[in-house]
């Protein structure tokens, strides 16, 4: 006779429980992918994660010291401008000391527009006695400094940039204006004839022209950082 062996008999009800606990453990996995933001992988998760106590410190002595730094190139270009204004002071103080070496002509000296050249040109043609007044007058004055210091307390400083001697280089000529031209020479060569009257006065308007250029181009560099200043 035949014998068969059974099949070992399954247990319907564990195996529902196990299914469900499958399906349980699944749906547990699923929810916490779902917690991450969408599109956002792994590791960007993890780069998200709050900040130690001291990636926070560190980052706020960074930003601290960006703004110390931004503040110090502030206060250098400060310090730079005043520095400026300090040196233009002092020449101005320097300059107003210059003056008070010697008293005001009486001869309306300085001369400051073209009017006044052509007025005291034609004063001084027409009379001599005039003409050496205004000769020893000029004397005087150059006769405390050297002439270039001196030569703007004859001929204002705006007056001198427009001249030149002879009228060249776009400028009006000193000649143009006879009588006074030659006065000038002579006060210039009876204060100082160890050279050329006329070599001294080219010299001396030369260097009132360069010192009024680098005191402009100051004052314009001077005024662009101030203008950055108050920018920011």
């Amino acid at each position: 006779m035949m014998q068969f062996e059974l099949e070992p008999e399954i247990n319907i009800v564990e195996y529902g429980q196990q299914q469900q606990s499958s399906e349980t453990a699944d749906e547990t996995a699923t929810q916490d992918c779902n917690q991450l933001s969408p599109g956002t992988s792994g590791t960007q998760a993890l780069d998200q994660q709050p900040q130690t106590s001291e990636e926070r410190i560190i980052a706020v002595i960074r930003e601290e010291n960006k703004s110390l730094r931004r503040e110090i190139d502030t206060l250098n270009e400060r310090v730079t401008w005043l520095t400026e204004a300090v040196v233009g002071l002092k020449e101005l103080l320097s300059k107003g000391n210059q003056t008070q070496d010697f008293e005001r002509s009486d001869l309306n000296f300085p001369l400051r527009t073209e009017f006044d050249l052509s007025f005291i040109d034609k004063e001084i043609g027409e009379t001599h006695t005039f003409k050496n007044e205004c000769i020893s007058e000029m004397q005087r004055l150059f006769s405390y400094k050297s002439l270039s210091k001196t030569l703007s307390n004859v001929m204002a400083e705006e007056l001198i940039l427009d001249y030149n001697i002879d009228g060249v280089s776009r400028k009006k000529g000193l000649r143009n204006y006879g009588f006074f031209f030659t006065a000038l020479i002579e006060a210039i060569r009876l204060t100082d004839s160890s050279q050329s009257p006329i070599k001294a006065l080219q010299k001396a308007m030369h260097c009132i022209k360069n010192n009024a250029c680098k005191k402009k181009s100051r004052l314009d560099e001077s005024k662009s950082k101030k203008k950055k200043i108050t920018e920011q």
